[in-house]
């Protein structure tokens, strides 16, 4: 009922073909569970910690590595990609003059005590996935990577530009 307060009054039948459209949307993310825990357990490899002292990467290394990888993975799902000069980058997908902008950051905060497994090395317990970064904010991050690929897959001539901007600096 929720889509029905957002799309306002729609007929019945549209509202079917809408249920079964968003099943087939459930459906295709579950095909990309691996690709999104596999793009996660990449970057929470980097220890993307604000680190000043070199001007080549404003960030830090680790942040310049990290974002450079998420690019690759980027160009690797036929997404147009652009770093800029290690601040921030961005995956583009789609044509056209209106662009729609999804944001998300790259860099975490300094690891405190408590970890009990490599803050570094994303780790299964259950159902629960842990790693520095992992929900903030690298994981929404590799989420929307797929995303991505989905609305491309749904929508291949898109007359809109969809752009994922990750940030190297959010946390500081």
């Amino acid at each position: 009922h929720f889509i029905i307060v957002i799309l306002g009054k729609i007929s019945y039948n549209r509202y079917i073909k809408l249920g079964v459209f968003l099943m087939e949307i459930k459906n295709l993310v579950k095909t990309y569970e691996n690709q999104i825990i596999e793009n996660l357990t990449t970057l929470v490899s980097y220890p993307s910690v604000l680190d000043t002292s070199d001007a080549k990467y404003p960030f830090g290394k680790a942040n310049a590595d990290c974002l450079e990888a998420a690019l690759n993975l980027c160009e690797q799902y036929g997404f147009k990609t652009k770093n800029l000069d290690n601040y921030c980058g961005y995956a583009e997908i789609g044509e056209g003059e209106e662009l729609i902008g999804v944001i998300g950051h790259l860099d975490v905060v300094p690891v405190s005590d408590g970890w009990k497994t490599d803050p570094f090395t994303l780790t299964r317990d259950g159902n629960k996935l842990y790693g520095r970064g992992s929900s903030d904010d690298k994981g929404p991050v590799c989420c929307s990577m797929a995303a991505l690929q989905i609305v491309k897959q749904l929508r291949p001539n898109l007359n809109k530009r969809i752009r994922l901007i990750m940030g190297c600096n959010e946390e500081t």
